[in-house]
């Protein structure tokens, strides 16, 4: 489930029980917290740490990326000089290079989308420890995020962030 369905889903289930519960709702006090989870991942040791290994690994792929791309423009370089040189099937030979060097470079460009997806679901998912630990231990009914979520307003005393900051980089030997 993609991370905006999963928030339309809760936000609709949160918007769904406070009007289908008043009663209960009325007898105990609701707490809801507000977490910037951008900050969060910018600020805390543990997300400073999933971005590195990101990078590093990004890194890689641009530089396959890069041999490729100079590879492709020898191929490119060598057939223009040797155009009238050339017999059909050494033509032919170089295109298929060619193409099978496009052929990679899209396969790379996949696989670097994709590990960026995994980064984020993996960073995500140890967060969501971390909302669940912090509501648990300070009683929250709701975690909301401001990032993800328009909040045009919240009072600052819900913000939870420093909290999560805090508690996300004490899991960090775990």
């Amino acid at each position: 489930m993609s991370a905006k369905k999963f928030f339309i889903v809760t936000l609709a289930l949160l918007f769904s029980m406070l009007t289908i519960c008043p009663i209960a709702h009325a007898q105990n006090d609701l707490k809801i917290g507000v977490v910037d989870v951008t900050r969060c991942m910018n600020e805390s040791r543990r997300g400073k740490a999933f971005k590195e290994e990101l990078r590093l690994k990004a890194e890689e792929i641009d530089k396959k990326l890069s041999e490729l791309k100079s590879e492709a423009q020898v191929i490119a370089e060598q057939a223009e000089r040797l155009q009238s040189l050339q017999s059909d099937e050494q033509k032919a030979e170089n295109m298929r290079r060619f193409q099978a060097l496009q052929e990679q470079a899209v396969v790379l460009q996949k696989e670097k989308r994709a590990l960026s997806e995994q980064q984020t679901q993996k960073a995500l998912k140890a967060l969501e420890k971390v909302f669940k630990q912090v509501a648990e231990e300070n009683g929250f009914d709701f975690i909301l995020t401001n990032g993800t979520l328009w909040l045009p307003y919240f009072n600052e005393k819900f913000d939870l962030t420093d909290k999560m900051i805090v508690v996300f980089d004490g899991e960090a030997g775990e």
